[in-house]
């Protein structure tokens, strides 16, 4: 009796897996009667393998908590542990990445939000151009930049129209309110050389006249409007001067208004009453000094001031020179720069992670391409000895598009038409990996290869060496030991027991192998224009 209830839930269950309802037939087959038959275990052989199937799927799409969820159903069956204990890891690396990528994306948007408040709707743009195309948030806010660059066109457009109709105080008004809306937009900037232009005309033209409080008010206009324009500075000191003139005269002090104003002729000669005014403060002059010279001069020379002379105060400390100080070892850079006489450039990197990007810009990526690619494109994450990578949007390996994948030696990676690498391990015992860089992309230094360093590379020839050099006698050892670089021969498949450290900057001679490591500076890398 007992019997054929077992054939009956196993058929059950046989019914549940064939119709695909995989959580039905694992909830009949997972009783341990069921799994001890020999029906029943084909069975439970059967819903492992499809619940591993699923959660691929699931993981495919990123559905990590449902992949995650099968494969603890999968694993109930006691069979495949392995493949269930890689695929779980696999997916817990990336799910922790997705979720680290997201926030990264919220953060993005968060601060092109600010710069969008601030009014620099260029960047808030450029701040989105490296977001994902698939956030709705993302897409909202790049709506609303380009609304608000639609209105600042019509407003500056209707501040053209005002200076046209020669109402330049009412333009610079209204200019002033709305310039916020969008500083950086090439009609803004035009606009504002413009205005400041006319208005500093106008305070010119003023002060020419002798209408130095017009002049100061034309300039007051302006207000933020033009700050960085010379001719406004200029206009602003020569006005600066007169009043400083007019000052010095309030006061009686003829001669300081006789010094500012030939400083102000300098600036401007062609002001006709400043001329007029120096005439005649040379003409006061001579009649000071024939007063000056006359009995009440005399008087007031005759008294006599006395002044305290303050002696000198010599207020030096003596050096003391330290010898025999140990230099403080300095620690090995994260990005290193190998040069291999005949072997060409390698960026030697000792990161877990390491960014992609563009290089034309003012932070460039890990490892800077010179392309049409975002400034972080992409990511190489090393977990354990397995390479992720992962991008904000799709990028094809070996041909299919993806976002996140665990890389294989071989496997091919286009980012774009000028940005493609194979990925290599070329050696069994060493975790290093390679990005092997195609003949079209291009990098800073002539950099061909990059080495994803961890612990060991290997320096020689042939295909197991990380670095390549035709001319080598035999391999050489790269290593890391307590936060410093050394080196030493492998011969016959084994290691020295001799290694020297390796300096920064030093020239390397052995095996009939020559290099130099130097660091090497991902900032900077924009030419200069």
């Amino acid at each position: 009796m007992f019997g054929r209830l077992i054939i009956v839930r196993i058929k059950a269950a046989e019914k549940a897996l064939k119709s695909g309802r995989l959580d039905e037939a694992h909830r009949l087959a997972t009783a341990p009667d069921i799994r001890e038959h020999r029906r029943g275990s084909t069975l439970v052989k059967k819903l492992t393998d499809k619940l591993i199937e699923r959660a691929r799927a699931h993981f495919a799409e990123e559905r990590f908590t449902e992949a995650l969820n099968d494969l603890v159903k999968a694993e109930a069956g006691g069979l495949r542990i392995d493949d269930i204990r890689e695929l779980r890891g696999h997916i817990r690396t990336v799910a922790e990445e997705v979720a680290r990528q997201a926030n990264s994306q919220r953060h993005r948007i968060e601060r092109a939000k600010e710069r969008v408040q601030q009014g620099s709707l260029v960047a808030g743009k450029q701040l989105l151009a490296d977001a994902d195309e698939d956030d709705a948030e993302a897409r909202r806010l790049a709506k609303d930049i380009d609304n608000r660059r639609r209105h600042a066109a019509d407003a500056f457009a209707q501040v053209e129209k005002m200076i046209n109709q020669k109402q330049l105080p009412a333009a610079v008004e209204r200019f002033a309110k709305v310039r916020r809306i969008d500083p950086h937009a090439p009609a803004a900037i035009e606009l504002e050389a413009t205005i400041c232009d006319r208005v500093v005309a106008d305070a010119v033209s003023a002060l020419h006249d002798g209408r130095i409080n017009r002049a100061i008010d034309e300039l007051a206009r302006l207000g933020s409007i033009g700050q960085a324009v010379s001719s406004r500075r200029d206009a602003e000191e020569m006005v600066e001067l007169a009043r400083k003139a007019s000052r010095a005269l309030d006061k009686g002090d003829f001669e300081e208004t006789r010094r500012v104003l030939l400083r102000l002729q300098r600036l401007s000669p062609k002001l006709a009453w400043l001329n007029k005014t120096v005439a005649q403060l040379e003409k006061l002059d001579g009649l000071l000094t024939d007063l000056y010279g006359g009995p009440l001069g005399e008087h007031a020379r005759s008294a006599v001031a006395k002044s305290a002379v303050r002696e000198p105060h010599e207020d030096l400390r003596a050096t003391v020179l330290l010898k025999n100080r140990e230099a403080i070892s300095k620690p090995v850079p994260e990005h290193l720069l190998l040069l291999v006489d005949g072997g060409g450039s390698y960026l030697l990197l000792r990161d877990d992670r390491v960014t992609i990007g563009r290089s034309m810009t003012g932070n460039p990526a890990d490892i800077p391409i010179q392309s049409d690619l975002a400034e972080r494109h992409a990511e190489i994450a090393r977990v354990d000895d397995d390479y992720f990578l992962f991008s904000t949007r799709d990028v094809m390996v070996d041909g299919r598009p993806t976002r996140h994948q665990l890389l294989r030696p071989g496997n091919r990676v286009v980012l774009s038409r000028n940005a493609k690498f194979a990925f290599r391990a070329p050696h069994r015992q060493s975790p290093s990996g390679i990005i092997e860089l195609s003949s079209s992309t291009k990098m800073p230094s002539d950099v061909r290869r990059v080495i994803l360093f961890k612990k060991t590379a290997v320096i020689g020839y042939g295909k197991n060496a990380h670095i390549a050099c035709n001319t080598a006698e035999q391999d050489l050892l790269l290593f890391e030991r307590g936060g410093q670089l050394w080196i030493r021969p492998r011969r016959n498949g084994g290691v020295d027991a001799e290694a020297r450290p390796l300096e920064i900057g030093e020239q390397v001679s052995m095996a009939n192998i020559s290099f130099t490591v130097q660091p090497f500076k991902t900032t900077n890398l924009r030419p200069s224009i």
